[in-house]
């Protein structure tokens, strides 16, 4: 009890309709990212620094995404218990 008090007050509570946006905007930043690692390729002169570059930034947006949405899963499944739960009693 005293660790998931803990927990809860160092971090933040934000509204799960507010999470999915941001995990949507950072979707699309990925997207972005790849449209234009796209014209990198198709370009006439290969920039190798902007490709590496480029990848990494997607490498990191992707790690981001699949944090939130794991976080996001969890929360689901613990919230899908508890009403499980719930409804038993």
């Amino acid at each position: 009890m005293e660790k998931e008090n803990n927990k809860s007050q160092s971090s933040i509570l934000l509204p799960r309709g507010i999470v999915i946006l941001f995990a949507v905007a950072v979707l699309c930043v990925i997207i972005d990212l790849i449209g234009g690692l796209i014209e990198y390729f198709q370009d006439d002169k290969l920039r190798i620094v902007r490709i590496i570059t480029r990848c990494f930034n997607i490498l990191g947006w992707g790690l981001v995404e699949w944090y939130i949405m794991d976080k996001l899963w969890k929360t689901r499944k613990r919230g899908k218990h508890t009403s499980q739960s719930k409804q038993e009693e």
